[in-house]
């Protein structure tokens, strides 16, 4: 796993997230649980130029030769490489120039790797799914996000089958791609408005990594084509990721000597608990939540009421930061307990307050068994500068604040972008640790 340099191998790492060989229809390995990326992307480019381009087979233009999932790699590691140099701005063929002296962006192992006339065939060819068994729009279960959810699904699903035991405590949340392309109309693939650094346009999926490491276990592609479950999308994506966590509960009758590429390998020895912002609160979230037995922690915003209550049981009268609303701050904490034995069995809803200044509150499910007023002492400086302080606390607020934001203090806050599959060298940097 390292050079004779002593540097890691960057390649072992890289393969073992996007495989280079074979592991289904009796390839190269056989009895390997994890899903090959580049034999796939090999076929699909070559269905590609054989039926659409008709590069392949039909006697037009240059002749496209075959390609070869080696090949692919070398075509990802030239994007890479142009990214580790500062990138090119679009003007990637000035790697390969190598005909004038001052071309200060020419790079002799872009040139060794491939012919920039070769790059250039693949870059018109390559695909990550197969044009002649993708649905289209209005067929059933049509998914929008499949010319690039491969890359996706091999990252995941390759992730998981490494894993031997996944953490409990999960966090998640909704991550953006830039992109001012066109998409599949009616789909909602791509959103305007979405006010993200970099740009409005692009697309969203939404995630859940562990918390204590890297390690993306679940996600769903936002769009409008998914099936209805709920009246909400938040609610609608909370429950498809559930619902895919669910599928990875190791049972009694699991041996751990399945290693079916296409099915996802058994990794929670018991239901995990699962973090969010209040973007993905509410009544709908929760009630989901509460029946299938899994935790979930959420802020909800102060104004986000329980539905079905009648007004007269709120006080909604206006509250003004004053030494009497300060002081409230360090008083316990307000509990509320929720339990519905027929629908959710031994699931217990609880909703605390924030016991800060924020304007949320905070719901669980499942997440807690106590929640009373502590302090928790701070520090800042160092030597003579050094100063200490307590701030008001409680477990409820501990737990949110200490499993919360783990996916942007572990991720880049664009996990990977579809366009490019190649950005994915972080992913690579983390398995190096």
């Amino acid at each position: 796993m390292i050079h004779t340099d002593g540097a890691p191998d960057a390649l072992f790492f890289y393969q073992l997230l996007l495989l280079i060989h074979d592991t289904l229809h009796e390839g190269t390995f056989v009895g390997v649980p994890r899903m090959p990326y580049y034999p796939h992307v090999s076929e699909c480019t070559e269905v590609y130029a054989i039926t659409e381009l008709r590069t392949r087979g039909s006697r037009r233009g240059h002749r496209f030769k075959e390609t070869l999932p080696q090949e692919m790699l070398k075509w990802d590691g030239v994007v890479v490489m142009d990214g580790v140099l500062g990138g090119s701005s679009g003007a990637i063929l000035r790697r390969f120039d190598c005909r004038r002296n001052d071309n200060t962006s020419f790079c002799r192992h872009i040139v060794d790797a491939m012919t920039p006339s070769r790059w250039l065939e693949i870059k018109r060819a390559i695909k990550l799914n197969n044009n002649l068994t993708a649905t289209r729009h209005g067929d059933p279960n049509h998914d929008p996000a499949q010319k690039y959810d491969y890359i996706f699904q091999c990252i995941v699903h390759n992730t998981n089958a490494l894993t031997k035991h996944g953490c409990l405590d999960l966090c998640g949340d909704e991550t953006t791609w830039m992109n001012a392309s066109w998409a599949e109309k009616g789909s909602g693939i791509i959103r305007c408005g979405i006010e993200k650094p970099g740009g409005s346009k692009g697309g969203q999926l939404a995630l859940v990594i562990d918390v204590d490491r890297i390690r993306v276990r679940a996600y769903i592609h936002r769009h409008t084509l998914h099936q209805k479950f709920f009246t909400t999308e938040v609610a609608n994506e909370v429950k498809m990721i559930c619902d895919k966590l669910l599928e990875m509960m190791i049972k009694e009758t699991d041996d751990g000597s399945s290693v079916d590429p296409t099915l996802p390998k058994p990794i929670f020895c018991e239901k995990p608990h699962i973090t969010w912002d209040n973007c993905f609160s509410g009544d709908q979230t929760m009630q989901h939540v509460a029946e299938k037995g899994l935790g979930i922690t959420c802020t909800v915003n102060r104004d986000r009421l329980p539905g079905k209550a009648q007004n007269q049981y709120w006080h909604k009268a206006l509250t003004k930061a004053t030494d009497q609303t300060r002081a409230a701050r360090y008083e316990s904490p307000v509990v509320a307990i929720k339990r519905d034995p027929d629908k959710w069995g031994t699931s217990v809803w609880q909703h605390t307050s924030f016991q800060s200044t924020s304007s949320c509150n905070i719901s669980h499910v499942n997440a807690i068994n106590h929640c009373s007023l502590f302090a928790t002492q701070k520090e800042r400086g160092r030597a003579l500068f050094k100063r200490t302080w307590a701030i008001e606390n409680n477990e409820s607020r501990q737990l949110c604040l200490s499993t919360y934001g783990k996916i942007y203090r572990r991720t880049l806050s664009i996990w990977l972008l579809p366009v490019n599959p190649t950005l994915l060298i972080t992913n690579v940097k983390l398995e190096k640790e």
